[in-house]
């Protein structure tokens, strides 16, 4: 049996889990995912043509929509609760839950999750909530953060985040969350040594190569940064 995925996102939170599930299906054996989203209508949901299309093209991804006005489409009309969420994915009880979206959308699908059985450490959602800032008397002492190709070399508090750092500086990083979830935040660090709170969209052999996601990580030492 492959590994089991379940994404409920609303039109707000779509871009993190379409950005896991776009990577899971590129590096990932026997993964299985079932991806659900809410949407006004079909001229309303961002990336719609994509996931049409990944729906078509992977047997292993399967495209739930659910539409408050579904006119001239294939997809269900309804507004996402319990039953919907059981009739859209019957076996979520088996499967590791990602979700993202408004807070209200994620407090009622948490409940509606938990409650069709899916089982409290299987389920995952993005909150949109930056790592804290730690100040240098924390972590007692500055080190070296370079990313050469962008002509940056300044110091930093030792364990300041990577993404924070690169976006101060001007270095053009896409970090569509600040949870490790989706994976846009890859980054190669060439000399150094960071920590991370999430490897959650890397691959052994990304991790053995010196990636980390910039969101996640924290410079421990001197440290050079590569985009990928």
């Amino acid at each position: 049996m492959g590994y089991k995925l379940n994404k409920v996102c609303s039109r707000p939170g779509i871009t993190p889990v379409m950005s896991m599930a776009s990577t899971w299906l590129r590096d990932k054996e026997n993964i299985d995912i079932t991806f659900i989203h809410m949407a006004k209508s079909a001229s309303k949901t961002i990336y719609f043509d994509q996931l049409e299309s990944m729906d078509a093209a992977n047997d292993n991804f399967d495209f739930k929509l659910l539409l408050k006005d579904n006119s001239g489409t294939r997809h269900p009309q309804g507004r996402l609760d319990k039953e919907w969420l059981n009739t859209l994915c019957p076996d979520i009880a088996e499967r590791t839950v990602y979700l993202c979206g408004p807070t209200q959308f994620m407090q009622d699908m948490e409940s509606n999750a938990l409650a069709l059985g899916v089982a409290p450490e299987q389920f995952h959602q993005e909150s949109f909530t930056p790592i804290e800032a730690h100040s240098e008397n924390e972590f007692g002492g500055v080190v070296q953060f370079e990313v050469p190709a962008f002509g940056v070399a300044t110091e930093v508090a030792q364990g300041s985040t990577l993404a924070d750092v690169l976006e101060e500086n001007g270095v053009p990083i896409i970090i569509a969350c600040r949870s490790g979830m989706c994976g846009s935040c890859k980054c190669k660090v060439t000399k150094g040594e960071v920590s991370r709170t999430s490897t959650e969209t890397l691959s052994e052999e990304d991790i053995a190569n010196g990636y980390t996601l910039a969101c996640s990580s924290q410079a421990q030492t001197d440290v050079e940064v590569e985009l990928v």
